[in-house]
């Protein structure tokens, strides 16, 4: 019998992964097709390419040597961030005319809200975007009863990576981060939610899987197998 983790690997998850290796690829199998894994009903990868990783590295020096300091208005990174905006972005420049000075009138700003999101999409989306690359994540609506699709850059969201390594760090945790690991389960108990394994190449192709443990959809004993089997470094519920 052959085994499919020792099969080249299949181009659909080359062009979701592009960065995956064969350890990469044995790590996500195990997961994907343990005895006791949920019923998967999703389907992600990361989409990371090679040329992001570079800025996504500077990200992670940047979040280990820099830090906060008092001042009594926005920072300038922030100032020069939504200045970029109202260059690119639709929706900034129809609420921030120019004219209007970042510094001085901040705290009169109009704020996003989620209807902007979902009904006006179009104008959130900078000019510069690679349209091409963008990965539209579909939330389900269960916190508020309303839906959304989510536009995203890939080495924007990974960028979530070194955050979390840096919210682990303030407490003296650090895990391992190969692909030899099961990195992170993402734990919810929802009546319906997505669920998908995956790897990372920016934690060097670890695993990782969103999981369900509402036990209509996952049975108590089977989760409690699937966990100690795999073993994760650590968990999360978001």
């Amino acid at each position: 019998m052959v085994n499919p983790h020792q099969l080249p690997i299949p181009a659909g998850r080359r062009a979701r992964n592009p960065l995956i290796d064969e350890a990469g690829w044995r790590r996500l199998c195990s997961i994907r097709d343990h005895p006791d894994a949920p019923r998967w009903n999703y389907r992600v990868g990361d989409r990371l390419e090679a040329g992001d990783l570079p800025g996504i590295e500077a990200y992670r020096e940047t979040l280990a040597t820099d830090r906060p300091r008092a001042c009594s208005g926005p920072p300038d990174w922030l100032l020069a961030w939504v200045e970029a905006c109202r260059e690119h972005v639709g929706l900034f420049r129809q609420r921030l005319p120019r004219g209007l000075d970042l510094s001085r009138d901040w705290a009169y700003l109009p704020t996003m809200t989620r209807e902007d999101i979902a009904c006006r999409l179009p104008a959130l989306v900078p000019t510069t975007a690679e349209l091409a690359r963008l990965i539209v994540y579909e939330t389900n609506g269960t916190s508020t009863g309303h839906a959304l699709d989510v536009p995203n850059h890939p080495a924007t969201i990974a960028r979530n990576h070194p955050l979390l390594e840096f919210a682990l760090a303030r407490h003296g945790v650090r895990p391992r981060l190969d692909s030899r690991q099961v990195a992170c389960l993402n734990v919810g108990a929802e009546r319906r939610t997505v669920m998908f394994a995956n790897v990372f190449a920016v934690w060097g192709n670890a695993g990782f899987a969103k999981i369900n443990l509402h036990p209509a959809v996952w049975d108590p004993i089977r989760a409690r197998r699937f966990f100690a089997d795999l073993q994760p470094q650590f968990l999360t519920g978001d």
